[in-house]
């Protein structure tokens, strides 16, 4: 039995799968436009975590503060490593 468990894996094939990267594209497109807009003033949140996300190291440290800086860094700023983000919702 254990040794089943430790080679079982989900399928890709499924419809969650599916479901969840079409989600995924649509999101992410949605992100693109708001960094891009040009109808937004001149620097909004996407546009800052853009640029910002550029020049960090991939398992920098993040520390953030404020409802809009965490809600939308949680999906700007990508951590590659476990405990690499403190914020409100890390307790």
């Amino acid at each position: 039995l254990y040794e089943n468990e430790t080679n079982w894996k989900y399928s890709t094939s499924t419809q969650w799968w599916s479901l969840l990267k079409k989600k995924l594209s649509a999101n992410k497109q949605r992100s693109e436009a708001l960094i891009n807009s040009k109808e937004s003033s001149m620097l909004n949140y996407y546009s800052a975590f853009n640029a910002i996300q550029a020049i960090i190291p991939k398992d920098a440290i993040i520390v953030s503060e404020g409802a809009n800086t965490m809600d939308i860094g949680r999906t700007m700023l990508l951590n590659s490593k476990a405990r690499h983000r403190l914020d409100a919702g890390t307790f």
